[in-house]
């Protein structure tokens, strides 16, 4: 393999990069021949939020946030060194808007999903997610990427969001299915991490990694 890699492929595509580093572009399409009805639910796809019931969380630089309740939150403003921790019972879905954030941590995920039975990270607006330095492992957990979930985890929306990381870039334990939105990534490690599995249905992905761009 060469030094760096460039892929262009559609959702329906399966697309693999170099052990070396690689630049990865992605563009989804919404509509392909899978049967999307057995991999994504409605939630899933609806790539506007429902902000009826929403809350707002206030960043402050070095105040962490903790989610530990079903619903929907909606977080803008600029903060550093703010980890929003989900700690909900094992049957809640919680959904985080990212509206026009910017977060910039040193050594911890932006997002750290602990306990839920789902969660959806939207984007509207333009959005800032990045981790400068070394993460720190949370017990036996090793921490390894902006986005961190233990759960099914689903990206969608409609903004943009540029992930910077010394580590992966999203990674989810379970499921990680990405449906909606604008992706640009910058990572040492891998773009998008998954144990289970990557279902990607539209968006548009743009991933420099020193891994795989994606990886399940």
């Amino acid at each position: 393999s060469t030094d760096s890699q460039t892929t262009t492929a559609t959702a329906s595509t399966d697309t693999s990069s170099s052990d070396t580093s690689s630049d990865t572009i992605l563009s989804g399409q919404a509509g392909s021949v899978l049967a999307t009805a057995d991999l994504f639910s409605d939630r899933d796809l609806e790539q506007s939020p429902d902000l009826t019931d929403a809350k707002t969380l206030a960043l402050t630089s070095g105040t962490d946030i903790t989610i530990d309740a079903e619903g929907t939150y909606v977080v803008s403003g600029t903060a550093s060194d703010v980890t929003i921790t989900v700690a909900a019972p094992e049957d809640a879905k919680v959904q985080i808007v990212f509206d026009n954030a910017a977060i910039t941590n040193a050594d911890a995920p932006v997002v750290y999903v602990k306990t839920a039975d789902k969660v959806l990270v939207t984007a509207t607006g333009t959005n800032t997610l990045a981790v400068t330095g070394t993460l720190v492992a949370d017990g036996d957990t090793n921490l390894d990427a902006v986005i961190y979930a233990k759960t099914d985890l689903t990206l969608n929306g409609t903004g943009t969001t540029t992930l910077t990381s010394t580590a992966n870039g999203v990674s989810s334990k379970d499921d990680l299915k990405l449906t909606g939105g604008t992706y640009n990534l910058t990572v040492t490690g891998d773009g998008f991490e998954a144990n289970d599995s990557i279902r990607v249905y539209a968006g548009s992905y743009t991933v420099k990694a020193d891994k795989d761009a994606f990886h399940s």
